[in-house]
């Protein structure tokens, strides 16, 4: 390593120093949000524990607790991103 300025500590190559974040710990916080009319006859809150079921495009099984919903081009329930919610209902 080199010197970091003149009269200064050698630092070792590759560190770095200055104000930075490390992860110490990550946590689900599953706490009920508060509950909003929104207009759309398609919308759905969930109230305590529960998941809604969606399909990615890849095929992939999704869970979220977004309740944000409409109809696609064949008359599917959606999420706003595009999934189809499971099981599948037109």
């Amino acid at each position: 390593g080199v010197a970091n300025r003149a009269n200064q500590a050698v630092v070792p190559e590759g560190a770095n120093i200055g104000l930075g974040v490390q992860t110490s710990a990550v946590r689900n916080l599953h706490l009920q949000g508060e509950l909003t009319q929104t207009g759309n006859d398609l919308d759905v809150a969930l109230i305590g524990k529960g998941f809604f079921q969606i399909q990615s495009t890849d095929g992939t099984t999704l869970y979220t607790r977004a309740g944000a919903f409409n109809k696609n081009d064949q008359g599917q329930l959606i999420t706003i991103d595009g999934y189809e919610v499971l099981p599948g209902i037109t």
